[in-house]
């Protein structure tokens, strides 16, 4: 009676890969998604940016974590206020 369904599942496993990113980029990378490096621009994915680097020479991966990360609060911050109105 209380299976999840295939959608229910999916969502599951979706949320989890998005926290695994944000956990795993902070403890492997740390870097900091504002820090330019106008050396680096354009670079590709290599072991130190494992999804490159943009046109300021930001770390990809360390942008789309901490995108993740503002995404991801404000999702429970919403769950969280429904929850208590009701």
């Amino acid at each position: 009676m209380n299976q999840l369904t295939v959608t229910q599942k999916l969502g599951a496993i979706l949320l989890a890969i998005l926290i695994a990113i944000v956990g795993l980029e902070s403890v492997l990378w740390d870097h900091d998604p504002a820090l330019q490096n106008l050396d680096n621009i354009f670079a590709l994915p290599s072991i130190a940016d494992p999804l490159g680097t943009d046109q300021f020479g930001r770390s990809n991966l360390a942008r789309l974590s901490s995108a993740l990360q503002t995404s991801l609060f404000m999702v429970l911050l919403c769950v969280l206020t429904s929850a208590y109105l009701g």
